[in-house]
């Protein structure tokens, strides 16, 4: 079976990563990463797999995954008339642990950054006025300073913690089985996904 874990490495001068992903969504695989992930589409549609769940994404989708969730995003064709030929652009936000150490998310300021990354464990979409507040501020970070960029950083949690704007994406049996080696059936049905997902 392929392997599934990809490696990031963050930049050791920045608590988290804002990137911008650009290539032909075919390129991409089913995956998962130790890193907390959250992704803003601005480009491409069609179908996104994350753990047992599998919807359309569209431009304005934003989705905030936790880490060990598979989740691949692709589609069949670029959109007509688009200059780029690109099948998927996204901005998105990789962080792990170190940026919530514990002697901070005990302050109860953080109760609701608290509950924002207990969300992420089976895979948010975010919709309605917490996807406006929070893409607006992913799309100014890149051009802010390190101190303003964490400021912002733990604001896009604490909005997304605040909210009730959101569906989960994976089932909740799905996160309570998903990497259980003495679940042979359930390591089957990943064996098999990760040959067939994109049919």
């Amino acid at each position: 079976m392929q392997e599934l874990l990809e490696q990031i490495k963050l930049n050791p001068n920045e608590s988290f990563y804002i990137g911008i992903f650009q290539d032909h969504i075919d390129q991409s695989r089913w995956h998962y990463h130790q890193e907390f992930e959250l992704s803003f589409i601005t480009e491409g549609s069609g179908s996104r797999i994350v753990g047992d769940s599998v919807e359309e994404f569209h431009p304005g989708d934003l989705i905030f995954i936790g880490p060990r969730i598979p989740h691949v995003w692709f589609s069949g064709a670029p959109v007509l008339n688009q200059h780029s030929g690109r099948t998927l652009e996204s901005v998105y936000l990789l962080f792990n642990h170190e940026i919530l150490p514990e002697g901070l998310t005990s302050l109860p300021e953080f109760v609701h950054v608290n509950r924002a990354i207990q969300l992420s464990e089976r895979g948010i979409r975010i919709t309605g006025d917490t996807l406006n507040q929070v893409s607006r501020i992913m799309l100014q970070l890149p051009y802010q300073n390190s101190m303003k960029r964490l400021m912002l950083f733990y604001e896009i949690m604490n909005i997304i913690g605040e909210s009730d704007s959101f569906t989960y994406l994976a089932s909740a049996d799905y996160i309570k089985t998903r990497f259980e080696s003495t679940n042979k059936r359930v390591k089957n049905i990943h064996e098999f996904l990760m040959l067939n997902y994109r049919e």
